[in-house]
């Protein structure tokens, strides 16, 4: 913005908004003072799941536990920063094939890596991106519900309602078939790849859940935090 100003009183590293954009409050729910910029909780973010991937793959050596302790937050971290993303995107179909080619792109990379790098005691399954896309899904069907209710457009919501519940429903399909012993080894992965499971993605639904209700309550920090 170019009216944003750091004032005199201001602590090192912090940035004060101008009277200006506070009037009636900030669209997003910020205060004035704001510690970390998006990009930076990224990159810590970044840096904290590289040590827990540490832990993950050379516990079995070197890795101490706390290691893993220090990775634990991250999925929380980038869940409320897609649900800021999405809030604040110009295209949300974008956003969701951004996620959606950052899913396959990792896929693709795990999948590689274990077959140049066999590994018998690391197995390379974990995608964030596949918990990001689906809670990215969920925010648009919540905001399809809203609008629904709101302009008294029945069809919406229903639309919204069943498109929830088919992705649940073809999600246990999903592991049905994973379960089905004539199923090919290729085909599998093939089923695996081609979407992610809201049951057997990182984190599973609650993790889904939790990247909702970021993006519910993005204009109450405190409730945030809560959940």
């Amino acid at each position: 913005m170019n009216d944003d100003f750091r004032g005199k009183d201001a602590a090192p590293g912090l940035t004060r908004v101008s009277e200006k954009d506070m009037a009636g409050g900030l669209p997003d729910g910020r205060r004035a003072w704001q510690c970390l910029s998006g990009g930076a909780l990224k990159l810590i973010g970044a840096a904290m799941m590289v040590v827990d991937h540490l832990h993950q793959m050379f516990y079995n050596v070197w890795a101490p536990d706390w290691f893993t302790c220090i990775g634990r937050p991250v999925a929380a971290m980038f869940l409320f920063m897609s649900a800021e993303g999405f809030a604040h995107t110009r295209s949300k179909g974008r956003y969701l094939l951004r996620l959606f080619i950052g899913f396959e792109f990792m896929g693709l990379v795990s999948y590689l890596l274990s077959r140049a790098l066999p590994n018998e005691n690391v197995v390379l399954m974990n995608n964030i991106f596949g918990t990001l896309l689906l809670a990215a899904v969920y925010m648009l069907l919540t905001d399809w519900l809203k609008e629904g209710f709101k302009k008294r457009k029945p069809l919406l919501v229903l639309s919204a309602a069943a498109l929830m519940v088919l992705i649940v429903a073809a999600s246990v399909g999903m592991m049905l078939l994973m379960n089905a012993p004539a199923l090919p080894h290729l085909a599998l992965a093939l089923l695996v790849s081609c979407a992610p499971n809201v049951i057997l993605t990182e984190g599973g639904f609650p993790l889904v859940l939790l990247g909702v209700l970021f993006y519910l309550l993005r204009k109450h920090r405190l409730a945030q935090m809560a959940v």
